[in-house]
């Protein structure tokens, strides 16, 4: 809808209804953001590349994963932002801002800090965001683990309930059923794999 589109580029869906009308054009700097969302190159737009796209997005996983070795997560957060800027239907990277949020809370100074930024009401959003508007399984299995997460603390726990009565059981999970598929010695490292999975949870 417009007003979804809008909600993702931060402007009135007005702005969007001119432009289907034929009315206005949308201002040039929003044509990266328009085609990002659209998950279509700006190569169609304005004849640009699209490998930049997937090899930028690469530098961009890059960064954060060396930023999570570093336990940098302010500066995960940031970066998360950044390239939800550049690219706002990105689910991923929703997730790892989403993550991102939730993580930061391990003493009490950055408890208080994301309860005044309002961390956990962000990642939620976010969340609920990818569950409205993604078809991609594991990303909307990563959202749903968030909010079952977190939607208790915020007197949402029914709500946490049904989510996680709606996800698979434990025994058609990716794990166990590789290890029904599997024989021999790949069925015994299966095994043993989800044996470690499980004292470890």
């Amino acid at each position: 809808t417009q007003e979804k589109l809008a909600d993702y580029l931060n402007i009135s869906y007005q702005a969007v209804s001119k432009w289907e009308n034929g009315l206005a054009l949308p201002d040039i700097t929003l044509l990266p953001k328009l085609a990002n969302f659209f998950g279509v190159s700006t190569d169609e737009l304005l004849d640009l590349n699209t490998s930049e796209n997937k090899e930028e997005l690469k530098k961009y996983e890059e960064q954060y994963q060396e930023l999570n070795r570093k336990g940098k997560v302010l500066e995960k957060i940031e970066l998360s932002r950044k390239v939800l800027d550049l690219y706002p239907r990105n689910y991923q990277w929703m997730l790892n801002l989403a993550y991102g949020l939730v993580s930061y809370c391990s003493t009490s100074e950055q408890q208080k800090y994301s309860q005044e930024h309002k961390f956990k009401e962000e990642a939620i959003a976010l969340c609920e965001r990818v569950l409205e508007d993604c078809t991609i399984d594991g990303i909307r299995h990563s959202a749903i683990q968030i909010l079952c997460y977190n939607y208790p603390d915020i007197g949402k726990k029914a709500q946490a309930i049904k989510l996680a009565e709606n996800m698979p059981d434990m025994l058609i999970c990716k794990e166990a059923l590789l290890s029904r598929i599997f024989s021999g010695e790949e069925c015994l490292k299966q095994n043993q794999s989800n044996l470690i999975q499980m004292i470890d949870f």
